[in-house]
């Protein structure tokens, strides 16, 4: 069956050319076939017919050529495009635009928040193990939840030992601010106070601290230079696994810190709206803060030093896996284990201090905060209440531990509270090289 459009033979049964996509015309191609037909004897065998797509074979294999090539292309310019996204420089610019992201988000576009941290400590040290037995028994866990639109918040901190809760305090505000001593206390203690409204839910202060911070990250970032980077292949251990991946390192010495703040700085200063801003949220004049940041001798102490930031990238999206920061012997380590889980490691020579994080954030969720109804003002507290805190402090498990661990009695700690037999002498010698020589009296 031949095409009316290109010419082109074509299967007695096809409706559309395979070449170039045309309908055919069934009933010239069927008469044709019966006239062929006719032709031939009854009793003959059926004569070979040739492939109809014979005649285009070469340009069959073309487009497939054509197809492949395409693609081929589409995949080395992608892999361009990863490749230049996943340069260190990139890497810094895109975790610098999700710290900004989330700074906005949490700053001013929540209405309601809901956060909870859980924190786990483990300290090795070369001197001192009974101390560092203690530490390592603690745990911490810190929960808040706020309301924006009705000017509440309610924080909650819990401190344990060796599994058992030591400490459990809540502070709640609504137009006063609530502090509940759980179990140690009957009675909340209520502070009457009017700044919390203005620190914390003034729309215009939040939308002013959000500038801030979008306008000095973007200043950093468009001010990184290309030479302050470098890019390797390295194994980090992750959950306890060998995992292959790319270090994303930062590496600045005295002389480039120096050159990256002049560069900020004049982008700052160019910049009014942020003068303002930051002059709103440090609650001083523009003029004062446009003097301070035209100063340049802060970084003049670092003569020999020298700073590493390293972020280890995983797979083709870069997944962020772990943070290093490295400076005069010091390093702090953030590795994701994933499900909101974190290990924050210190290193010094002689010390190492793990912490195992758990932290979870949503917003704009429905919050529900209890104002405690029985209280007691914070003037109107006396000796017996503080004996009640301690008396109940002292039937409490893991006080009991840790007194006998530190070897302190009740007495010693409460004479920390009695502050009229301090009598402080401070001697203050300044160099202005940052050497400071102290000399402290302290007469009990």
């Amino acid at each position: 069956m031949k095409c009316n459009n290109c010419n082109t033979e074509n299967d007695i049964t096809s409706k559309f050319c395979y070449n170039c996509g045309s309908k055919l015309e069934q009933t010239q191609n069927i008469s044709e076939s019966f006239s062929v037909q006719s032709v031939q004897p009854v009793n003959q065998p059926e004569q070979p017919t040739n492939n109809p797509k014979q005649p285009n074979s070469k340009k069959n294999n073309g487009g497939i050529i054509f197809v492949i090539a395409i693609i081929v292309l589409l995949v080395l310019a992608l892999g361009g495009l990863i490749f230049m996204m996943s340069t260190p420089k990139n890497v810094y610019k895109t975790a610098l635009k999700k710290a900004t992201t989330l700074i906005s988000k949490t700053i001013s576009e929540t209405d309601t928040s809901s956060i909870s941290l859980s924190l786990t400590p483990k300290v090795e040290y070369t001197e001192n193990d009974e101390m560092i037995d203690i530490i390592n028994k603690l745990s911490f866990n810190v929960s808040s939840k706020m309301n924006n639109s009705a000017k509440i918040f309610d924080y909650n901190a819990i401190i344990k030992y060796n599994n058992n809760e030591l400490f459990n305090v809540t502070a709640t505000y609504k137009e006063s601010l609530y502090v509940t001593i759980n179990e140690l206390l009957s009675k909340s203690i209520k502070i009457d106070t009017d700044e919390l409204d203005s620190m914390l839910f003034d729309k215009e202060f939040a939308n002013e601290l959000q500038y801030v911070y979008t306008t000095l990250f973007k200043a950093v970032s468009s001010s990184l230079k290309d030479d302050y980077f470098q890019k390797s292949t390295q194994n980090i251990t992750v959950n306890g696994k060998n995992v292959k991946a790319i270090a994303n390192e930062l590496y600045l010495t005295s002389d480039n810190i120096k050159e990256l703040e002049k560069e900020v700085q004049e982008k700052l200063l160019k910049d009014k709206k942020f003068i303002s801003s930051l002059a709103k949220v440090l609650n001083q004049s523009e003029t004062d803060v446009e003097e301070s940041l035209k100063e340049q001798d802060s970084y003049d102490y670092m003569t020999d030093m020298s700073y590493s930031m390293v972020i280890y990238t995983t797979g083709l999206t870069n997944k962020l896996t772990m943070v290093k920061i490295s400076s005069e012997g010091t390093t702090a380590t953030i590795t994701l284990l994933g499900d909101n889980k974190y290990e924050l490691l210190f290193e010094q020579e002689e010390m190492k201090i793990l912490f195992n994080l758990e932290y979870t954030c949503e917003y704009n969720k429905e919050v529900n905060i209890n104002v405690p109804t029985n209280y007691i003002n914070y003037d109107e507290l006396d000796t017996e209440d503080i004996s009640e805190i301690f008396e109940k402090l002292e039937d409490n498990k893991a006080y009991k531990e840790l007194t006998e661990d530190l070897g302190v009695s009740l007495e010693d700690l409460m004479s920390l509270f009695d502050s009229s037999n301090y009598d402080y002498d401070y001697d203050y010698d300044y160099d202005y090289d940052y050497d400071y020589d102290y000399d402290y009296d302290f007469d009990f």
